[in-house]
């Protein structure tokens, strides 16, 4: 289940999702979430990235935040598609969410 899901305007796309309780905590809510990013048929460079409590997806269209994790619990996938892509995880983000690309 996502919470607080919401898209900021077309000038700054990003897509923020809060897998933890919402309402401005950091606070994981100890239930599994995931979070599937969909990479492009085209040649993709993301990095995932991990600071504070959040992780950052960058490099496609959307940029992708979670932020409330539960380490244990939650997922974050990227699905990179075919191409010739790159995938770089980068700071902490292994220590706030399970991260999987395929």
């Amino acid at each position: 289940m996502h919470r607080d899901l919401s898209v900021e305007p077309a000038a700054s796309p990003a897509l923020r999702s809060r897998p933890g309780a919402g309402g401005g905590t950091t606070a994981g809510d100890q239930t599994g979430d995931s979070v599937v990013v969909a990479g492009t048929f085209g040649d993709d460079v993301i990095t995932a990235a991990g600071a504070g409590p959040q992780v950052r997806v960058t490099g496609l269209a959307a940029i992708v935040t979670t932020r409330g994790s539960d380490p244990a619990l939650d997922n974050l996938q990227v699905d990179t598609k075919a191409g010739n892509d790159s995938v770089s995880v980068t700071g902490s983000t292994n220590e706030l969410i399970g991260f999987t690309f395929s």
